[in-house]
């Protein structure tokens, strides 16, 4: 197989992905990011002299793709790993667990559900009977809504707001209503009922930025390959001799014979210059609010919540045992387009409120810094394709997969594809 120099447009999680599956096979690549930091929508931003992500970066066991990068980086100590599964949830200020020390598949989900005091026996063993129906599911041309089919398939209120909301509405960022029965199937398959992987939540131990740029770019160096930051793309054109051009916005110009897109639906149009008129509506918001407090006032890594606006909150917990006396949170807002017209300075007395309100903060408790990050276009609802032909000229990203929603595994899942498909 001849051996190529690859060129990939975008630093986020599928250009990351694409970059090893193609070095993996004898390549060299050349990332050009708009950014002066990689990750994309997974990543960080500058706060004061510190990197902060633009989001709690959660992912489950069963991520394997996402998991390939981490572990092809030799990263696997900057992270958190559950060994079990173990999902606090808060309802009327009192927590209950989804929890079983059982790690083989699918006896860790059943205990999980059997232990969820949250639900009385008899609704566990309704979720039970859904969880099982699911997973024996077939997709359908009449697409209805997943809502729909929990409740023709025994899943009452209770159940709905007490498991499969919490679940289903940050994977999808959406609200369990705009779900389609196809993508839940597709989503429990491929994440939770696989007898391959296991499902427990794992989080990042620093950001995103801290975590990968130097491994990241020692890995390319090592490789014959290299990174360019803070180049935005004016335009690529196909010559005659079968290059690719590619001009930048500040001048500087790349030749390839291969090019590989690895940038959202709308910057990979307009990279490509095609002109397209999206609806707000085909994307959907996350917010996330960060509070520092002077003291300890959360003793989990993360809690969940079914009868709060906070939904799901994490903490540094994990750092600070022993260690500090100071505490930072995060609050993450799934389908927050509504939110996004309420200003900061609202936002986080809101918030702030409610988080005092939630853990019984006390006064004393002094709440000494507070950031708000909006990502209005966190997810995109449906994927779509690209309706122009090109010559040597490929594209990837979590909007390609259809079988999943926008994640992380999706981007790393993207680029593996692309990389295996076309060199």
């Amino acid at each position: 197989m001849k051996k190529n120099r690859i060129t990939i447009i975008g630093g986020g999680i599928a250009g990351i992905s694409a970059a090893i599956h193609l070095i993996e096979k004898g390549h060299s690549v050349s990332i050009i990011e708009a950014k002066k930091f990689i990750g994309g929508r997974a990543g960080s931003i500058k706060a004061e002299d510190t990197f902060i992500d633009i989001g709690q970066h959660v992912f489950l066991s069963s991520y394997q793709n996402f998991l390939h990068i981490i572990k092809t980086l030799n990263l696997e100590k900057k992270f958190i790993f559950n060994k079990v599964l173990n999902i606090p949830v808060s309802t009327d200020k009192k927590t209950y667990y989804i929890k079983s020390n059982i790690i083989k598949y699918p006896f860790s989900i059943l205990f999980g559900v059997i232990n969820y005091k949250n639900l009385n026996l008899i609704d566990r063993f309704k979720l039970i009977y859904g969880l099982a129906k699911l997973k024996l599911a077939k997709t359908s041309l009449n697409d209805s809504t997943f809502l729909q089919w929990l409740k023709t398939n025994k899943q009452n209120d209770q159940i709905i707001k007490k498991f499969w909301k919490i679940i289903c509405t940050p994977a999808f960022n959406i609200d369990i209503d705009k779900i389609s029965y196809n993508s839940a199937i597709n989503l429990f398959n491929y994440m939770i009922f696989n007898p391959k992987n296991t499902f427990f939540i794992c989080y990042a131990k620093e950001s995103f930025q801290s975590i990968f740029m130097n491994s990241f770019t020692k890995y390319l160096k090592n490789n014959d390959s290299n990174i360019h930051l803070g180049l935005k793309i004016e335009s690529i054109k196909n010559k005659k001799n079968g290059i690719i051009k590619i001009n930048t916005k500040k001048k500087i110009q790349f030749e390839t014979e291969n090019l590989i897109i690895a940038t959202d639906y709308e910057s990979t149009n307009s990279i490509l210059g095609i002109e397209t008129k999206e609806k707000q509506s085909s994307r959907s918001a996350i917010i996330n609010i960060y509070f520092w407090f002077d003291s300890i006032v959360m003793h989990e890594d993360f809690k969940v919540f079914t009868d709060s606006k906070i939904e799901w909150v994490f903490s540094d917990y994990y750092n600070k045992k022993n260690k500090s006396s100071t505490q930072r949170l995060i609050i993450s807002l799934s389908d927050a387009n509504k939110l996004l017209k309420l200003s900061n300075e609202v936002l986080i007395n809101l918030y702030e409120t409610e988080l005092r309100k939630q853990f019984d903060i006390d006064r004393d408790v002094e709440t000494t810094k507070s950031l708000v990050i909006r990502s209005p276009n966190a997810t995109q609802f449906t994927s779509r394709k690209i309706n122009k032909k090109l010559k040597n000229i490929f594209v990837c990203g979590d909007w390609t997969i259809e079988e999943l929603p926008n994640t992380m595994e999706a981007a790393a899942l993207s680029g593996k594809k692309i990389s295996e498909k076309n060199f």
